[in-house]
């Protein structure tokens, strides 16, 4: 049983998806609004069929959620859903800024054929166990981040009072203390950097495999500082 996320505000519709799909979980939101918080309820989702809009300037309504789902739900596959198929400039910008693999027009397809369509994008599904992994690292990320963060802060803040307070010592005194400043800067410098480098590629982890690489990258950064740190 794969787990689904109907976005799309017409009954109708809504029912024809219920009855092609009676052997999975499908949780129906009516707005972009209630989608974002059945995601951030913890819900993993193989599959979401969205509902779009195209409005005479181009602009998508329905694309801010598809931004969400490709940047922080990548192994969540994504359908659209519009009325009227929409111009095949849209149709590329949809697949190549959202990696949207289907467009669906609701007109005239039957059970028999939204079923087949969503078979077929669930074979090719990305394991949610991947879901479950990464939002397991990126917390010990975010923890990891805090903590750190605020003990560079207070090394270079100390550095800080100590350059300062050194005005009436000996001059090798105050080179010590400008030096262990720079350093302590810098080490925070590198350690922004690097946190949000690995941060990225939690982010964009989409399989199993990649969210298991990304915890080796993760926990090397993170026995670096700790060497650095001299822990």
């Amino acid at each position: 049983m794969a787990r689904i996320l109907h976005v799309d505000d017409l009954h109708g519709w809504r029912e024809i998806v219920r009855r092609a799909l009676p052997d999975h979980r499908v949780d129906v939101a009516g707005s972009s609004e209630e989608a974002l918080d059945l995601l951030r309820g913890g819900a993993a989702y193989h599959l979401a069929l969205v509902d779009l809009r195209v409005v005479p300037d181009r602009e998508i309504v329905g694309a801010g959620l598809l931004g969400l789902l490709r940047s922080r739900y990548p192994e969540t596959r994504a359908i659209a859903v519009a009325a009227v198929r929409p111009p095949e400039t849209v149709r590329d910008e949809l697949a190549e800024r959202f990696g949207v693999e289907e467009m669906l027009i609701p007109s005239g397809m039957g059970v028999p054929d939204l079923r087949h369509v969503i078979e077929e994008a669930l074979r090719q599904a990305v394991p949610v166990d991947a879901r479950v992994r990464r939002a397991d690292l990126y917390h010990r990320n975010r923890e990891w981040q805090r903590r750190l963060g605020a003990e560079l802060d207070a090394q270079v803040h100390a550095a800080d009072m100590v350059v300062r307070n050194a005005s009436g010592t000996r001059s090798d005194f105050r080179r010590r203390a400008r030096t262990a400043l720079e350093d302590a800067r810098a080490l925070r410098e590198r350690f922004r950097t690097d946190s949000a480098a690995i941060t990225d590629r939690i982010d964009r982890s989409a399989s199993v495999q990649e969210v298991l690489d990304a915890a080796d990258a993760f926990e090397h950064i993170e026995g670096l500082f700790a060497d650095l740190m001299g822990r």
